[in-house]
């Protein structure tokens, strides 16, 4: 039983093509000394708005739960509670328009829209009214 073999004769035109894709990709290599890079995206490090929620008075409302109502991004259902002085503290994700809810006992919810802009932290006051 004999077999032959055939040799691959490539055309003209698909040498030229192997060897055009043999130069671009030595010549990505070469200039970058390792694979192709892509880019990085621009990175956002969360913001903290802070603030105070406080009765018609301007006393401070401990235990108040404080939230985000809306933003630029979907964000996770969380709450802060305010400490004995009305503070709280709420870690914004992306940059953009939030507004922020606070709620307690014998209090109407109180509302406040922010903008968070780039890497900046924020304070803001919430004020309840029973």
């Amino acid at each position: 039983m004999s077999t032959s073999t055939h040799e691959f004769q490539p055309r003209f035109g698909e040498q030229r093509g192997r060897a055009l894709l043999a130069v671009l990709l030595a010549t990505a290599v070469l200039s970058t000394g390792c694979a192709p890079v892509t880019p990085a995206e621009p990175t956002f490090t969360a913001v903290a708005i802070t603030g105070t929620v406080l009765d018609p008075s301007r006393a401070p409302v401990a235990g108040a739960r404080v939230y985000f109502v809306a933003g630029p991004v979907a964000l996770p259902e969380i709450a802060a509670l305010t400490d004995s002085a009305g503070a709280f503290s709420l870690s914004a994700p992306a940059p953009g328009d939030y507004t922020v809810g606070a709620s307690a006992d014998g209090f109407t919810n109180a509302t406040a829209t922010v903008t968070v802009p780039p890497a900046t932290a924020l304070t803001i006051q919430l004020t309840t009214t029973p």
